[in-house]
């Protein structure tokens, strides 16, 4: 899904990111819903298996018409390629493209027979010159871009933010038999609450950023998951809401957490640096499993936890640039610049 997300945002301009990322995860939100209604009709755990996979294997065939980046063929240099997806998109949406957009994209190949080498030479107004694309693409990669301090102590805290939204998010999914009624109404719900969640975001994004968003929406699933603690077991109405409002606000984090990570990193390294923090955020995949066990010893233990980790990744999301309305960087130092 982060590849999805990270090639949408970058086709889009920054007043249409909340916008695009709002609809993908609705469509992520409606998946889990099927999924719990697969699971209540079909108990037996083949034909659950066959419902769920065989339909996924149509995604292959999105492959051919989606067109690639337009900001990442820049920065490799590869103008024709974004010039001819510029064009295409211009077409469809019927937009006339303006005369020194189409002039900027012209290329004059030379091949340098000393070194045996195609040189392409850039005659445009709004790329930069090849020579010091090539010069950047040479220099790009994940470990280069992590010797800066900015961009290292920024990597680390997104690293934890995805361990812990994914720790918190898939956690309560699972514990969502904690909650008194059947099993698989209970996981409808709290995938269902997942929808008004993202119109929500949608609106706090747009209001007030990404940082604040993401910041609150933690703070709100911690609080919830602490409070079901302390509500009395006769209180069925009241602990399903408490949990269904740690979901709700875990959702809009885990939301904003897409968009926010590739619009954090420079284009020429932004696949990377999202696809390292979404690795680190199978830790927490790996963990909320784990956490049902926990409860036969405490029956508050895995609340609790997802309480203290969505307090602590909140308060470190502070720290994060805000991003709201500026441009996607596509250097490490326009990166390092984003306050």
């Amino acid at each position: 899904m982060f590849v999805v997300l990270r090639s949408g945002l970058e086709l889009l301009g920054p007043d249409k990111r909340v916008l695009g990322s709002t609809v993908l995860s609705l469509v992520y939100s409606l998946g889990q819903v099927f999924l719990g209604i697969y699971a209540y009709l079909l108990r037996d755990w083949q034909s659950f298996l066959h419902a769920i996979y065989v339909p996924a294997f149509l995604c292959l065939i999105l492959l051919w018409p989606a067109p690639e980046s337009v900001r990442w063929l820049a920065s490799k240099g590869r103008f024709c390629e974004a010039d001819s997806i510029i064009k295409r998109a211009a077409k469809f949406n019927k937009v006339t493209i303006t005369d020194v957009l189409e002039d900027s994209t012209k290329l004059v190949e030379k091949h340098d027979e000393s070194g045996g080498k195609l040189r392409q030479k850039e005659k445009e107004a709004g790329f930069a010159d090849v020579e010091s694309v090539q010069t950047k693409k040479d220099s790009s990669g994940i470990l280069p871009a992590l010797k800066s301090p900015i961009i290292l102590l920024r990597f680390l805290n997104c690293a934890f933010n995805w361990a812990a939204n994914t720790f918190v998010y898939y956690g309560l999914s699972l514990n969502s038999v904690v909650v008194e009624g059947n099993v698989f109404v209970n996981f409808i719900l709290v995938s269902l609450i997942e929808m008004p969640a993202m119109f929500v975001q949608m609106w706090m994004l747009e209001r007030y950023g990404r940082r604040t968003c993401l910041c609150s929406s933690l703070l709100l699933a911690g609080a919830s998951c602490i409070a079901f603690i302390f509500i009395p077991a006769d209180m069925l109405t009241v602990r399903l809401i408490a949990f269904l409002a740690g979901k709700f606000g875990v959702a809009i984090s885990f939301a904003v957490l897409y968009m926010f990570t590739a619009e954090l990193f420079p284009t020429n390294v932004r696949h990377s640096f999202v696809g390292a923090c979404s690795m680190f955020g199978r830790v927490g995949s790996m963990l909320a499993p784990q956490t049902p066990l926990l409860g036969r010893y405490m029956e508050s233990l895995p609340l609790m936890l997802f309480g203290i980790v969505s307090f602590i990744a909140g308060l470190l999301a502070l720290l994060f640039p805000e991003t709201k309305d500026k441009p996607l960087p596509d250097s490490i130092e326009a990166a390092e610049k984003m306050r």
